[in-house]
């Protein structure tokens, strides 16, 4: 048996919004509808064959307080952020901030790995790796 990635689910706080945001890295939103339980309404978007599923259900309640501060966020039990490939680290992040996306920061990992991190507009962490 061969298992291969479908997608990733996010909850966010206003569908709109996350949609014209994750339009930024070439996402674009695919489908459309509305789940009845629980209640709400959900975007599927896609990037070359990677789907995200954004999920409004008209009650947020915002990002948990161990999640508002990264440093205490790794040491929590479960999904620490989405990362995407870029060939060139320093042209995406000119390209995004551009667009008004703001960049927490750049760096070159311990293994070796240039990246960047950034929030949605609803504070979940986006990562940004360089792959030449």
């Amino acid at each position: 048996m061969t298992f291969h990635p479908h997608h990733v689910a996010l909850s966010v706080g206003t569908l709109d919004r996350s949609v014209k945001f994750y339009e930024k890295f070439g996402f674009t939103e695919v489908g459309r509808w509305e789940q009845q339980d629980p209640q709400a309404t959900i975007a599927r978007l896609e990037l070359d064959g990677f789907i995200l599923e954004l999920w409004d259900t008209n009650g947020d309640r915002g990002l948990p307080m161990y999640r508002q501060n990264m440093v205490s966020e790794l040491k929590a039990l479960g999904t620490k952020h989405v990362a995407l490939s870029v060939d060139n680290l320093e042209e995406a992040i000119e390209e995004l901030q551009s667009q008004g996306v703001t960049i927490s920061g750049s760096r070159e990992d311990s293994s070796g790995l240039n990246h960047a991190l950034i929030s949605d507009p609803d504070g979940i962490l986006l990562e940004l790796v360089e792959t030449k």
